[in-house]
């Protein structure tokens, strides 16, 4: 286990490393740029004064003016830096020994720098160097070698895979016959779509990559096909309400990969009007609940599957998940009810975290269900990597937030190594430089 925590440690150290670096050393944003986020800001204050609870000292009036005043949206867009910088709330960057807004935080979060680019390269490199690492490496590595390069169509039509991906093995094959290639660009496909989500939305970015590695990131080395639908409907999220274009470009080239992500891009669109209020978490564990009793009894499920793919009625019929599944619902609830009902009272949930929220309540709703039927406890993938971007971000603005951040990441690294120890295969971890 020794290499996933070297892992751990070195990524979540070089994107705070990041993180400070550029909090240090503040850029100013390009004017133009600044004039097109204006009315966006302005649409979203007085739901920011409400986040930012009562207090009304001079101090705080004129951090206020200045978040108002300033007009910066994210250099790639996206949904919501009006959303993220509604509130006047104040950080302070501890490397710096500095107090710095909201906006000054969110924009620091967003810069790229040389540790970033590090970071991005361990994790591309960990994935892609690994040998027989994975219960289902074996099975792509078999199929990769089945592809003939040389005739196109009769592998389309011969292939129980989504197009997308067959169109992947077939491009990969005509440079090379090596299947190693095939996991090096499965890493960059899963892991910088991620980062670059992280990058986007994420006020804490060194924590958000922790919670990736420690919730999400060894599960790519066996669902390979579907995390890359994952990391690419998780990165098109963050496009949806600011440049829907480029969030329906990433959606169906995810559908490409993965036809389950048809779920979760019709639930995101369901979806983003809601907030999690107590009925709405009733509704979601409630129906859970309800379909997690009825699911082993619906004929039509396993038909509806196997329209998506053959593959999925076999998992539906495969039995009752393990315990693991059961640690992760109460892990995944332990979070919800820390970050949105404790931590909304004296800051309450922007937009943004409330679509996060009820994302990841979805999440949970699956993997309830899930309990009864193994595919269902996959699909539970696309929602629940929305709380690597929720929990950093509302622990942020929590009073006592050091003390949180160390019992989450405590938390976080104790799942972590039940899931590599007992899920996956993915020990001993060996590459193919030492065959």
């Amino acid at each position: 286990m020794t290499p996933y925590f070297i892992l751990l440690v070195v990524v979540t150290a070089l994107a705070a490393l990041s993180f400070r670096v550029a909090l240090k050393n503040p850029r100013e944003t390009p004017a133009t740029e600044a004039a097109d986020a204006s009315a966006r800001t302005v649409g979203m204050r007085t739901a920011g004064a409400r986040t930012t609870g009562t207090r009304t000292t001079g101090t705080r009036t004129a951090a206020t003016r200045t978040l108002s005043a300033s007009r910066h949206r994210p250099r790639s867009g996206g949904l919501g830096l009006a959303t993220r910088t509604a509130s006047s709330t104040r950080y302070r960057a501890r490397s710096a020994g500095a107090v710095v807004t909201e906006e000054e935080t969110a924009r620091a979060a967003r810069r790229w720098t040389v540790f970033d680019v590090a970071a991005v390269t361990v994790l591309i490199a960990f994935s892609g160097l690994r040998y027989d690492v994975g219960t289902d490496y074996p099975t792509y590595e078999l199929v990769f070698n089945s592809m003939n390069p040389d005739d196109w169509a009769g592998d389309f039509a011969e292939s129980t895979q989504e197009v997308g991906y067959t169109l992947l093995m077939l491009v990969i094959k005509t440079f090379t016959e090596d299947p190693k290639a095939l996991f090096w660009v499965a890493a960059v496909l899963t892991v910088l779509p991620v980062y670059l989500g992280i990058k986007r939305l994420s006020m804490d970015p060194g924590f958000a990559v922790a919670l990736f590695v420690a919730f999400e990131y060894t599960s790519s080395f066996n669902a390979l096909r579907q995390y890359i639908a994952v990391a690419l409907l998780f990165l098109a999220w963050t496009y949806l309400g600011r440049k829907n274009v480029v969030f329906w470009v990433l959606a169906i080239i995810a559908l490409s990969f993965h036809m389950t992500a048809i779920l979760a891009i019709v639930v995101m669109l369901v979806v983003r009007r809601w907030r999690p209020t107590v009925q709405t978490t009733l509704f979601f564990l409630g129906g859970a609940l309800v379909a997690a009793a009825g699911v082993r009894a619906a004929p039509f499920l396993v038909s509806f599957l196997e329209v998506l793919n053959p593959r999925y009625g076999d998992y539906l019929d495969s039995g009752q998940t393990g315990i693991g599944s059961y640690l992760s619902i109460f892990a995944y609830l332990a979070l919800m009810i820390l970050v949105v009902f404790v931590g909304s009272r004296k800051a309450p949930l922007t937009r943004l975290e409330s679509q996060l929220a009820v994302l990841v309540l979805a999440g949970v709703a699956l993997m309830i269900v899930g309990t009864q039927a193994i595919v269902l406890s996959r699909l539970s993938g696309y929602f629940g990597i929305f709380a690597i971007l929720l929990v950093p971000n509302r622990i942020a603005k929590m009073q006592d937030r050091t003390l949180i951040t160390l019992l989450v990441l405590l938390a976080a690294v104790a799942y972590y190594a039940l899931g590599v120890q007992n899920y996956g295969e993915v020990i001993p971890y060996r590459t193919y430089l030492g065959q």
